[in-house]
């Protein structure tokens, strides 16, 4: 019986684990363009028209918080909140999805949603 509690709760734990470990979460930005912004600096509404481009040619999405953090955005299963964003460029976004494997230096968030916000 011992054995059996002590593997039940095993289980558990690992499950409980497992089900934190992919636990979604809300982040708030601006979609930026990675290589414009880490070398020159570049956002904002007068580089969004030359981060529209650079997406084309399938460049990174960033995500640039109040706090001058820096996610990398990558699709989740379903690619259409991510694609919707690389219309956004210059704008603030919510962004909602997992944490991926980090992309170099810089955390990745899988895009479940995405919904454009008032600036």
């Amino acid at each position: 019986m011992r054995r059996f509690l002590s593997a039940a709760l095993a289980v558990t734990l690992l499950f409980v684990g497992s089900a934190a470990a992919t636990a979604e979460e809300t982040v708030r930005g601006e979609i930026v363009e990675k290589t414009c912004f880490v070398d020159r600096g570049a956002h904002g509404e007068d580089h969004a028209a030359c981060a529209r481009r650079c997406f084309e040619r399938g460049s990174d999405v960033g995500l640039l918080t109040v706090d001058g953090d820096l996610y990398i955005l990558k699709p989740a299963a379903d690619d259409a909140a991510f694609e919707s964003l690389k219309g956004l460029a210059g704008k603030t976004v919510s962004v909602t999805g997992e944490w991926g494997e980090n992309d170099g230096q810089y955390r990745t968030l899988l895009v479940a949603t995405a919904v454009a916000s008032s600036n």
